[in-house]
């Protein structure tokens, strides 16, 4: 499980003063672990445990409580928990908005990074992440050549970007979301640019859609699990 195998580990690494990316498949920007900091010391089961407690806490910042059984039975959120990945910080910072919602985004680039845009009339609201990423370059100044290696996902069998076929949908949703200050627009716009994204990717996305109407989040929960349903009756 990816909390287990990638997160955890880098996040033991950094504690101890070592480099987090002599991790293999850890590509995330630095500050993930800042942010994680907190747990370093939860027992390695807790990595399935944190996404429905981030749910909890996202539905109750949006007063929300139906985002709890639609998202928590999606296909993305139950692949979120198997994998122990950790798609819920970027689901947190949409939730919570304000000056963590930059910084928590950032996180998981392609699951939500483009969002940050939606808060370009508050300027403000970009501080913390700035320091985060001050605090980052002191303490790994190679993190930026580090992350990129992550490039060779491009090539793995979970990817489900669709670039360079998505690149003016893309732009499009960029546009958006810097014309509404939509968060929603923002984490598609993060989907769309991606070279590299995975299932559990979309969480943030389906838990605004949800926020903003049950039935859509509905719609689209049920609409993945058809797909799978006819794809297993297929293999029959």
């Amino acid at each position: 499980m990816d909390w287990w195998k990638y997160f955890g580990p880098a996040l033991r690494r950094m504690w101890r003063g070592a480099d987090p990316y002599s991790i293999r498949d850890f590509y995330n920007p630095p500050w993930l672990l800042l942010v994680l900091a907190p747990l370093v010391l939860l027992p390695r089961d807790w990595g399935s445990i944190l996404p429905p407690l981030a749910l909890i806490a996202a539905a109750w910042r949006r007063r929300a409580w139906w985002t709890v059984p639609i998202v928590g039975t999606s296909l993305p959120f139950i692949a979120l928990t198997n994998f122990a990945n950790v798609d819920w910080v970027p689901m947190l910072g949409v939730a919570w908005g304000g000056a963590v919602m930059p910084l928590f985004v950032t996180t998981k680039p392609q699951a939500g990074g483009v969002a940050m845009l939606a808060a370009w009339r508050r300027p403000a609201r970009y501080g913390v992440l700035i320091v985060f990423m001050l605090v980052s370059v002191l303490l790994l100044p190679s993190w930026w050549r580090d992350m990129s290696q992550g490039m060779a996902l491009t090539t793995s069998p979970y990817n489900a970007s669709l670039m360079p076929f998505s690149l003016l949908p893309g732009i499009a949703a960029v546009a958006l979301t810097l014309w509404c200050e939509s968060m929603l627009w923002g984490c598609v716009a993060s989907l769309l640019l991606a070279p590299y994204w995975s299932l559990h990717s979309l969480v943030p996305t389906l838990f605004l859609l949800t926020c903003k109407n049950w039935r859509w989040g509905l719609m689209i929960s049920v609409a993945m699990w058809s797909v799978v349903g006819i794809g297993l009756l297929f293999t029959l």
